[in-house]
């Protein structure tokens, strides 16, 4: 359904090429351990989450990535979400900022996507659409794997630090975030267009089905 969104919309045949595992939910200077920490923090993020957690009362900050890190050296901001713990530590904001906040209840999985405009899709033979699109798949799960691979050690690395304290959400935390996101959904769907509510209903479908799993499974 995505993919039909993006060409009718966009006018670029789009498929999965990547995918990266939870992402932690912060860095910060404060400690997050309730609702009522969260409020009134100012935070760095991006996407729909800006605007999600702004309903969860935290002051949201959207930065170019270059300027993430001295924001939240210098305590411009209170707190960043950015990525898994791979990604974080290349970049070292565990030595600037004592609390590591998971799991990331923001962002449980993210998908990367390949583009290719129309006419030069319309233009490709059926067994290369095949090939491109059989790539994109090996890469997705190519990437996902390497990350988990690579998330464990560099998540010891939090835990065995000295100087760095991790807390877990509660999980009213995780309510109140998943009801805000519902909410979001919601009001974005009546201002957005079709393509939008066809979306959001095709994955909390999706999401209903897979709730029965573990009667099976």
């Amino acid at each position: 359904m995505q993919m039909d969104w993006r060409m009718a919309e966009f006018g670029v045949a789009a498929f999965p090429c990547g995918s990266a595992p939870r992402e932690l939910f912060a860095h910060s200077h404060k400690p997050i351990r309730s609702l009522a920490d969260y409020k009134g923090m100012k935070v760095r993020t991006a996407g729909a989450w800006a605007e999600i957690a702004e309903k969860l009362g935290a002051s949201t900050v959207i930065l170019a990535g270059a300027e993430v890190y001295p924001a939240l050296e210098r305590k411009v901001v209170d707190a960043i979400e950015w990525g898994t713990p791979t990604h974080n530590i290349v970049m070292g904001f565990e030595k600037v900022a004592k609390y590591i906040v998971v799991p990331g209840v923001h962002q449980p999985i993210a998908m990367h996507e390949c583009a290719v405009n129309k006419k030069t899709w319309n233009a490709m033979s059926d067994m290369e659409k095949k090939q491109i699109t059989a790539g994109g798949k090996m890469m997705t799960w190519d990437l996902y794997t390497k990350l988990g691979h690579d998330d464990a050690p560099n998540w010891m690395t939090y835990v065995n630090s000295k100087k760095n304290e991790i807390i877990d959400l509660p999980q009213s935390f995780k309510d109140a975030a998943k009801k805000a996101t519902d909410e979001w959904a919601e009001e974005t769907g009546k201002k957005a267009n079709d393509w939008f509510r066809k979306i959001w209903a095709s994955q909390n479908a999706y999401k209903d089905a897979w709730s029965q799993a573990h009667r099976y499974r």
